[in-house]
């Protein structure tokens, strides 16, 4: 579960950069790596149109593992190469493979029963192996056709750990087999074929794989030491020898279950090499043989083509294949997939990290630019309120004058206005002495008058005027003047509260 998860961020983005389109073309580094060669294949471009780069193989036999290292620094540094994903070819020599049906079609029966069969294949502790399986076929009758690999951990490290001393990604450890039957299926342009059987024999430099496959699957595999090297050295030994392990492995056909004849043999390796072992088999088999070259159905330039004139005279098929159809087999140990699949998180978290401070930085940059510019604008406003500060106070004072000075002749007008209806009304009998005005309330009027009735009508009159209330008389008093009667008196007239206001 655990591994699950760390690993979902590289599914997802190598997922989606296949779906894209117009997507660069990734590269790939195909490796293999035994006691004799270390063989490297460099390629790019999508998996059914793999386009070759780099070809290789070093000669290792009895160098340390820092000479190995050295050796491999040289060539990508002479070679301007630098390998991002590589993907781990398991020797298949180095491999204890197994074929063999099971009465069970269920995946989990299938896993237990394998792994109790995995500790009786190998002489080895459990914790000492790596394995993994694929039901390659299921039939009517319930039973499960399964290919089981089992490698040791020392093995299978070795390879792991260049590609880590190097800082390469691995992609995975698989198996040759798988490879050589992917490249079955490239030279068959990815036809499954039909129910005849083919035997397919590639042939290495030390060492010959041999695979029967029918409908597209491996129904049969045996791995011979015999190679290139030794058919060289001992042509008529070696061929004899290579073709009667070939004959008992036919033969053996029936004893696996295997049914129908063998209808084409496919040599492959050398094929310059190879031509006297084909007229070889093809006698002592009767079977029609056909030389392909490893090379076969990839795109290969003009100038790698001499370079693969160079190569020693090994076999690249199943590394071919691989690079075109990883196959199912999986022999990357379990803290291999943790580790790195937690070093490409902590990666992308770095990056994500980064992204975050890049962001962040430019948050930053924008508002002390947007600060910067309301410090200017405000240093402005500021020079321009220092220069019109003065000038404002004067308006502002000038007008508190002209408010002043409104006010007062609006006041006067009011005062003229009520001056002017009592003068209308006052009869001439009527003398006034004093006019007391208080805004917006009444006028208290003080005066004499030789005759009281007039007085009375005078008060009258002020009730009856549109601009005051009822007027009210608060001091009449006669008094002697000389040989006539005067009458003193102080009216106070309100104001009409509705009264409208002076034009």
């Amino acid at each position: 579960m655990l591994l699950n998860v760390a690993l979902q961020p590289r599914r997802w983005a190598k997922s989606l950069s296949q779906q894209v389109s117009g997507t660069v073309s990734a590269t790939l580094t195909v490796i293999a790596l035994d006691g004799q060669r270390l063989k490297l294949l460099h390629l790019e471009g999508p998996p059914r149109a793999r386009r070759l780069l780099k070809a290789m193989a070093l000669p290792i036999q009895g160098l340390s593992t820092e000479e190995i290292d050295q050796k491999l620094r040289d060539y990508c540094a002479a070679e301007s190469l630098a390998p991002r994903d590589v993907f781990i070819a398991n020797p298949n020599h180095l491999c204890t493979v197994r074929l063999f049906s099971l009465p069970s079609v269920d995946l989990k029966e299938i896993r237990d029963i394998v792994e109790l069969q995995a500790e009786k294949h190998t002489p080895y502790a459990k914790d000492e192996i790596l394995m993994d399986f694929n039901v390659i076929e299921r039939d009517r009758a319930g039973y499960s056709k399964v290919l089981l690999v089992i490698a040791h951990q020392d093995v299978i490290h070795r390879g792991i750990q260049l590609v880590q001393r190097f800082g390469w990604m691995l992609e995975r450890v698989g198996c040759e087999l798988e490879g050589l039957v992917s490249w079955f299926r490239l030279v068959k342009r990815n036809a499954v074929g039909g129910p005849g059987v083919s035997l397919v024999v590639d042939v290495d430099g030390h060492t010959t794989m041999l695979v029967v496959i029918q409908n597209g699957q491996a129904q049969f595999q045996r791995n011979l030491d015999t190679g290139v090297e030794q058919l060289e050295r001992d042509p008529a030994q070696a061929g004899a020898r290579l073709l009667g392990e070939l004959q008992r492995s036919v033969e053996a056909l029936d004893v696996e279950g295997i049914t129908g004849k063998v209808q084409e043999l496919l040599l492959t390796g050398a094929v310059d090499r190879l031509g006297a072992l084909k007229a070889q088999l093809e006698q002592g088999l009767g079977v029609p043989v056909s030389l392909v070259s490893p090379w076969q159905g990839c795109e290969i330039p003009e100038a790698v083509r001499e370079t693969l004139a160079h190569l020693p005279d090994v076999s690249f098929a199943s590394l071919i294949g691989l690079s075109v159809d990883h196959g199912t087999i999986d022999l990357t140990p379990q803290a291999t997939k943790l580790s790195q699949a937690f070093e490409e998180r902590a990666k992308a978290l770095v990056l994500l990290g980064l992204q975050f401070m890049g962001a962040l930085l430019l948050a930053c940059f924008l508002l002390m630019s947007r600060d910067h510019k309301a410090k200017q604008y405000y240093r402005t406003l500021q020079t321009l309120h220092e220069t019109v500060a003065p000038e404002a106070v004067r308006i502002e004072q000038g007008l508190q004058q002209l408010e002043f000075v409104e006010e007062q002749l609006r006041h006067r007008g009011e005062l003229l206005r009520v001056v002017d209806a009592l003068v209308r009304i006052s009869p001439p009998e009527i003398e006034w002495r004093s006019v007391v005005f208080t805004k917006g309330e009444a006028v208290v009027l003080n005066g004499t008058s030789d005759q009281l009735p007039k007085v009375y009508e005078f008060a009258g009159s002020v009730t009856a005027s549109p601009l005051f209330d009822e007027a009210e008389t608060r001091r009449v008093t006669k008094r002697r003047e000389g040989e006539r009667d005067v009458t003193d008196f102080e009216l106070r007239c309100p104001l009409e509260s509705g009264a409208p206001p002076p034009s």
